[in-house]
């Protein structure tokens, strides 16, 4: 490996900082549910059957366990963050915003390809219809490694989604692959 490392001091103080909660604009309404059920092709009963889903541990309907990932979309009319970075610089890193959350930049200039290096979720509690969500995000690590092709660095960044109770619905882990 070389000696002369990718991650910089400026990256390292971006571990552990998390962002802004981030509030679901939109409660789960049964419209989007039954869009989002019909997209996944789930027909198990707890997700659209009342009656069965009344006999089950939950009392009622529920969402999918992804889909409170789906409910953080801007409202319409109001201003779009993708648009608006690459309006204002063609190379604008939306992964990297995204991945880092704290609304921080993180300067990766130095390491300018990037993959996705894959995400895991783990389900807690699932989401009912008429709740919201909101989302905290920051990055947990960041590694080095020696690859063929020379140095990579891993960004593994944790997303905790929650409902309007303040209740754990997931954690969602992606890693950035940079070199």
């Amino acid at each position: 490996m070389s000696e002369k490392s990718n991650i910089t001091p400026e990256m390292k103080s971006h571990i552990g900082v998390a962002s802004t909660p981030v509030e679901s604009n939109m409660e789960a309404n049964i419209s989007e549910h039954r869009r989002f059920v019909h997209a996944i092709m789930d027909e198990d009963p707890i997700y659209h059957d009342e009656e069965f889903a009344k006999t089950t541990r939950y009392e009622g309907i529920v969402c999918p366990p992804l889909f409170p990932l789906s409910v953080n979309r801007r409202p319409l009319g109001s201003s779009d963050n993708l648009s608006e970075g690459f309006r204002k610089n063609p190379e604008f890193d939306a992964l990297m915003s995204a991945v880092d959350g704290t609304g921080a930049k993180m300067d990766l200039s130095h390491i300018p390809r990037m993959l996705n290096g894959g995400n895991e979720i783990e389900f807690f509690k699932y989401m009912k219809i008429g709740e919201k969500t909101s989302s905290v995000t920051k990055v947990v690590d960041i590694l080095e490694k020696e690859g063929r092709s020379g140095p990579m660095v891993f960004i593994i960044s944790e997303t905790e989604v929650r409902n309007n109770k303040g209740e754990l619905l997931l954690i969602s882990r992606s890693t950035a692959i940079r070199r």
